[in-house]
């Protein structure tokens, strides 16, 4: 079951037994038995690796040995009739039960198995305090006939491995098998390896790297070196290849940990020299020793990593709820899901708590210390540090300007960084992949990111390094900032999804160098406060948002007191004040920003602000004599696009008021002054807005050219959000008019308002669709 090829051998074995009426199927090893019977295709549960199928689909994979795996063995077989007692007891093998601290345990990882398995299965308490899973489906509990030697859940680098476990397996029974494992510092190679040779229960030699050391460049000599054999020095390939099949017959298993890249020539040989020897590689590197069998080890994912974290606690012997506290998500994400860094950060979490240690891992690496039993030179950031080091000075210096991304890069944010050429960049980021410091980002391909502590260690070091980052984030603030300019356009608004999907993919970054350009760079502050702006408008964070710009505009009055500057902060601290719903200071900041001798444009601008957070207050008449105002101020600055904001901020107000006729009027000057500018977005929206008058006026026909002039001008851009919005007009208006392609274009806003987020827009549609 943990290797895919299994599963139709599975699902044909239950279905012949289901056929015959048998409760029980053997295959290949493992055995199954039903639990409750059902209809359609059964739900099969694998007890060893907490996978769960439905027919060929994968519902929920929760991790072999973890808390909640256990938890749904119990409930799909024996744990039905346990009192609550029992059902802990199993779960969490080797605790008492001692309430009310259990109960909170069990709540929350039961929480956990519901949401893995969704509307797949109800799990539910029974009388006594067991639990049982309910489903109109079959329920099968497979299980493997071999045991492994220990317990899958004493390691936590193999929680969540046993898919690796089984590949690597299947390999290395065939004579002359041969696997490498490849992966990071710390993501657990070694363990999964020497968990191999458990599971094949065959007398192994585990070769270290001293050994490799001390035999120099041969692979014979370093497992003799293993062996305590005395290899004679210049002794030829040939030669110790006899020594060591005359000690271990022609199959031996040998295991090399942590090899590097100038030790494969050495194992190249090996292969050819000993073509029925199995052999089992780690190495962080990902390239080279072709046609070996490559098996990938990946760091954890947050489920993953918090099941690794409670293991180690409780190992520890920490209460329970321990796993659970504040602040464990935050540690675990700056551990990048190694599973060694997360056993040493569990520790040290004891004695200090989680949200305390992650912010001493920022500022010191050295915190995490050495593994138990590790060689005093051999703490994780020394490894860290000896990684670098082993690069090319070229590469080493990329790998610093990369560490000012704290959430990952493109390829074309990467080149306007680092200043290497699109060749060298594609090279060098390979070398950082096989070396295991880079990896995949999580939100997709075409997207690298540095692994966290990477990362950490690349920041902490100091000297060249601190001046290669100081000279590399203004490269990424122009960067930001040139891309907002392109992707965002004249309407510097996000509202389709690719422009939503690059602030949510940028939002670290931006605010990251937001808070560096406060410190370092004042001037920069004022071009990245839109950007965070918007980051927060597209993902509703406004929270953080007034405070982070208070920094920058302290930052601008550092910097000069520059009255352009600070009214744009102010600007834009005022939005995101109104946002965040703080209405008397948006208005603070729009008199402010008013006052400052800025140019008439920017008063003007800051007029309109004012005016706006005036209607926001719902004080219509303040709002209308504010945007008169502002409509007076813009025309002195000759800003015409100004005064059709204003003008158009007036019909709005009286759109809002019922007076129908007079918001025409207005909406129609300021189309006129949009269209001159040639600015589509503005001209969309306005006949957006007139549409929705002309359907109050129950004038059908006028609201349809409307709505339909709107979503030529939203198409022209690409604004999918403003689309829905017309097309949603349009369909009203045909539906009042009797006309069957009402329901088309009634579906057409439904797929828009689903793409934009535009919930309101979504709650419309369900209402007044026929």
């Amino acid at each position: 079951m943990s290797a895919s090829a299994d599963l139709p051998d599975v699902l044909s074995a239950i279905a012949h037994a289901d056929a015959t009426g048998a409760r029980t199927a053997t295959f290949r090893g493992a055995s199954a038995r039903r639990v409750a019977p059902g209809r359609g295709e059964a739900l099969v549960v694998h007890e060893e690796s907490g996978e769960v199928f439905v027919g060929l689909r994968r519902i929920a994979s929760l991790g072999a040995g973890a808390p909640s795996a256990r938890m749904l063995v119990a409930a799909a077989g024996d744990g039905r009739g346990w009192s609550r007692t029992e059902l802990f007891e199993y779960v969490w093998v080797g605790a008492r039960y001692r309430p009310p601290s259990s109960d909170n345990n069990v709540r929350v990882t039961l929480a956990r198995l519901r949401a893995a398995l969704g509307e797949w299965a109800a799990v539910e308490h029974t009388p006594r305090g067991g639990l049982a899973l309910v489903t109109d489906r079959a329920i099968w509990l497979v299980s493997q006939l071999s045991s492994r030697s220990g317990d899958p859940a004493s390691n936590a680098s193999l929680i969540g491995r046993d898919r690796l476990l089984a590949e690597a397996c299947a390999a290395l029974r065939v004579p002359g098998g041969k696997v490498v494992f490849t992966g990071p510092i710390g993501v657990g190679k070694t363990a999964l390896a020497l968990a191999v040779l458990r599971e094949l229960d065959g007398s192994a030699v585990v070769v270290r790297r001293a050994d490799q050391a001390a035999a120099g460049a041969s692979a014979f000599g370093a497992a003799l070196v293993a062996l305590g054999v005395a290899v004679p020095p210049r002794a030829h390939a040939r030669e110790l290849a006899g020594v060591l099949r005359q000690r271990l017959g022609g199959e031996p298993l040998l295991m090399f940990d942590s090899v590097h890249e100038d030790f494969f020539d050495t194992l190249g040989d090996l292969a050819v020299l000993a073509p029925r020897a199995r052999c089992l590689v780690t190495t962080r590197q990902s390239g080279g020793l072709e046609g070996w069998e490559r098996v990938a080890v990946p760091t954890l994912g947050l489920a993953g990593a918090r099941d690794v974290y409670a293991g180690a606690l409780n190992r520890l012997g920490a209460p329970l709820g321990a796993a659970n506290s504040e602040g464990v998500d935050t540690l675990l994400a700056c551990l990048g899901g190694l599973p060694l860094a997360i056993e040493l950060a569990a520790r040290r979490a004891l004695a200090i708590g989680p949200e305390a240690l992650a912010d001493l891992i920022s500022r010191d690496l050295a915190v995490l210390g050495a593994p138990p039993g590790a060689p005093e030179n051999s703490p994780l950031h020394v490894i860290l540090a000896e990684a670098t080091a082993s690069l090319n000075p070229e590469d080493r210096d990329t790998l610093v300007d990369l560490s000012v991304f704290v959430d990952g890069w493109s390829h074309d944010a990467a080149l306007a960084v680092t200043r290497r050429s699109a060749g060298e960049l594609l090279e060098c980021a390979a070398r950082l992949v096989d070396a295991g410091m880079v990896e995949p980002h999580p939100v997709g391909p075409g997207r690298l990111r540095l692994l966290p502590l990477v990362r950490t260690a690349a920041v902490q070091n100091t000297g060249k390094n601190a001046e290669r980052r100081r000279q590399a984030a203004p490269r990424l603030v122009r960067w930001l900032h040139a891309e907002l300019v392109t992707r965002l356009g004249p309407s510097k608004r996000a509202s389709t999804p690719a422009q939503i999907r690059w602030l949510a993919d940028e939002r670290l970054n931006l605010l990251s160098m937001l808070d560096w350009a406060i410190e370092n760079e004042p001037e920069a502050a004022a071009g990245l406060a839109h950007a965070v702006y918007l980051v927060a408008v597209t993902s509703g964070g406004v929270g953080e948002l007034p405070a982070r710009l208070d920094g920058a505009r302290e930052a601008e009055r550092r910097a000069g007191d520059d009255p352009e500057r600070l009214t744009l902060l102010l600007r834009a601290r005022g939005h995101a004040r109104r946002l965040a719903g703080d209405l008397n200071g948006a208005v603070d900041d729009a008199r402010a920003a008013m006052a400052l001798n800025a140019s008439p444009a920017a008063v003007a601008r800051a007029a309109g602000m004012f005016a706006q957070a005036l209607a926001d207050m719902g004080e219509s008449d303040g709002a209308q004599q504010a945007y008169v105002q502002a409509e007076e101020l813009s025309r002195v600055a000759g800003a015409e696009d100004l005064v059709a904001r204003a003008v158009e901020g007036q019909a709005l107000l009286q759109m809002a008021r019922g007076e129908s006729q007079a918001a025409i009027g207005q909406f129609e000057r300021a189309n006129a002054m949009f269209m001159r500018q040639r600015d589509s977005l503005s001209v969309a929206r306005t006949h957006c807005n007139l549409s929705q008058i002309a359907l109050r006026q129950r004038e059908f026909a006028s609201a349809q050219n409307h709505a339909r002039a709107a979503i030529r001008a939203s198409t022209s851009l690409g604004d999918q959000f403003i689309e829905g919005e017309a097309q949603a007009n349009l369909a009203r208006a045909l539906q009042a008019m009797g006309d069957s392609s009402a329901d088309a274009v009634w579906h057409r806003a439904e797929e828009l308002a689903k793409l934009t987020g535009n919930a309101m827009l979504l709650q419309t549609i369900a209402a007044e669709r026929l």
